[in-house]
């Protein structure tokens, strides 16, 4: 397997902000570990903007060791405080950041805890006010530990999904993702792009791999939701106006033409028609 450095790959995009994203989503699973590519993002988002990281499944020095803090990184330990929460943890991390700024990107280092705990509508008020009130939510998710439902619920609410597994049980660094990414579309309302990329972590830096077990190096797919399956046809299917006029002046055989409705009456001899009140019969 070759490394290749590529910055125009959608993971790198999303890694580096110059793809626009209010929530991403890592799902990741047991024996697959995300927290290289959240550290990935951390250290280039803490370069542009403050970032907020929530720890609830592990202390921040034992989930992100070799991540130096500085005073553009706010740490919220929810880790210790997590047995002594007598309310949901959804309120609780909601006061947590009340007086925070807004313009933050605010980390989760999973999502797990809070959905064993709170129901999963709280738990879906929760992402949702999150997004809102911060300039991007990142979220980390073990969809090993929930149902497809849950997992599914969660993943609706984002805009970025990417979910990661290992290449092969050899090779734990390489890691494939498979991303499903929401972008806005000036004409609709979003188009959805579809990416699967080969891929290691080098001193916070994505580098792509090329594996001759792979169709193309670096496999990557983009697909469309609103494609136009006629731009790829060998035959013209427009007509031109001379072609759109004949055709609507053609009257087709089988086309019935409409007449206006007449009602033929002929008179009985018994009827009795009275020429000044023709209707005086109907009277009761």
């Amino acid at each position: 397997m070759n490394p290749i450095v590529r910055n125009n790959k959608l993971l790198s995009k999303l890694v580096s902000s110059a793809e626009s994203s209010r929530f991403i989503l890592i799902c990741d699973q047991l024996g697959c570990d995300s927290r290289h590519l959240v550290k990935t993002l951390i250290t280039n988002r803490f370069k542009q903007i403050n970032v907020i990281v929530i720890c609830i499944e592990k202390p921040f020095n034992v989930w992100m060791p070799s991540v130096p803090l500085n005073d553009r990184l706010k740490v919220v330990d929810l880790f210790t405080k997590y047995e002594s929460i007598d309310t949901n943890i959804s309120q609780h991390l909601l006061q947590e950041v009340d007086q925070l700024s807004g313009d933050s990107v605010v980390v989760i280092d999973s999502l797990t805890p809070i959905l064993l705990m709170d129901s999963l509508y709280e738990s879906i008020c929760l992402l949702n006010e999150l997004t809102n009130r911060f300039k991007q939510l990142v979220c980390v998710l073990h969809v090993d530990s929930h149902s497809q439902y849950t997992t599914e619920s969660v993943e609706q609410l984002s805009h970025s999904v990417i979910h990661l597994s290992t290449k092969t049980i050899k090779t734990d660094d390489c890691f494939k993702a498979v991303i499903r990414h929401r972008k806005p579309h000036p004409k609709k309302h979003f188009s959805v792009q579809q990416s699967m990329e080969m891929f290691t972590i080098n001193d916070n830096n994505i580098v792509y791999v090329k594996d001759s077990n792979e169709t193309q190096s670096g496999q990557t797919f983009m697909g469309q939701t609103s494609a136009d399956p006629t731009l790829n046809i060998p035959f013209n299917l427009n007509l031109k106006d001379s072609e759109l006029e004949a055709k609507n002046k053609l009257l087709l055989p089988y086309i019935k033409t409409h007449e206006e409705t007449k009602v033929f009456y002929e008179f009985d001899k018994n009827d009795d028609i009275d020429e000044e009140d023709p209707d005086e019969d109907l009277d009761i």
